[in-house]
């Protein structure tokens, strides 16, 4: 029956730790939020959810992205990290051009992520709460920006 399952909602628990299996169980997944736990990593395997659209991983203690993250690029259009010990963006993030949210507040970014300049399909951006002392000129680029929190 997990193949029937399109949205998981595991937040505000205590989960530790995802199996490394846990994405081929859902291959059907577009909405995941784990918002809220105690995740200090996130294992592999999200990439095999083709069709996600909205993650939320805020308010756990991760401080990277699995490379497969990437995988996701032609689908995800939200993404919230906000909370999380990152102290960068994870790299698979700027190959996930559709993007249309990110939200990566108080993370511990000391600059702005140059590399998000070229995700121009992004309506939604909040870095707020971190320790950015310079907007670059290229903040223009994103054109289709409707909400951008500092």
């Amino acid at each position: 029956y997990s193949i029937l399952i399109s949205s998981l909602d595991f937040s505000s628990n205590d989960i530790a730790q995802i199996p490394h299996n846990f994405f081929k169980l859902f291959p059907n997944l577009v909405s995941l939020n784990l918002s809220a736990n105690k995740l200090k990593s996130f294992p592999p395997g999200i990439g095999e959810c083709r069709d996600i659209l909205d993650v939320n991983l805020s308010e756990n203690d991760l401080s990277e992205l699995p490379s497969d993250f990437a995988n996701c690029s032609s689908s995800l259009l939200v993404l919230h990290l906000s909370k999380n010990p990152l102290y960068r963006i994870p790299p698979p993030v700027f190959k996930c051009g559709q993007l249309q949210e990110l939200v990566a507040c108080d993370t511990g970014l000391m600059e702005f992520p140059e590399d998000l300049l070229s995700m121009t399909a992004l309506k939604v951006l909040c870095l707020g709460g971190n320790s950015i002392a310079e907007v670059p000129v290229g903040i223009t680029n994103l054109s289709n920006i409707e909400s951008l929190d500092l």
